[in-house]
């Protein structure tokens, strides 16, 4: 990522509100306001359904940040599956 996008998007954090999301798109930062609790509930159901299918080696996460290089995009998606191998063991 163009540690200068870097730069702005934490920048963009810091001066949001509590709760809102910055994303980078190109050279576009966009900010989503939190969703209400029924968004909560639909993702929790929809989010049950999913683990039922989830791959071997694969856990779900959600809110976190994923930043794609080759697109100069970051992006805060709701829910995702993730390979296990893409976490580092913490060092100690």
């Amino acid at each position: 990522m163009n540690p200068e996008h870097y730069r702005l998007l934490t920048r963009a954090r810091l001066a949001l509100p509590p709760g809102w999301k910055p994303e980078l798109s190109g050279d576009l930062i966009l900010a989503q306001a939190p969703p209400p609790p029924i968004h909560e509930r639909n993702l929790s159901i929809v989010r049950r359904q999913f683990e039922a299918h989830c791959p071997p080696g694969h856990f779900p996460t959600g809110n976190l940040a994923l930043a794609s290089p080759g697109a100069g995009a970051v992006r805060v998606p709701d829910l995702t599956y993730l390979p296990e191998t893409v976490i580092a063991p913490a060092a100690g």
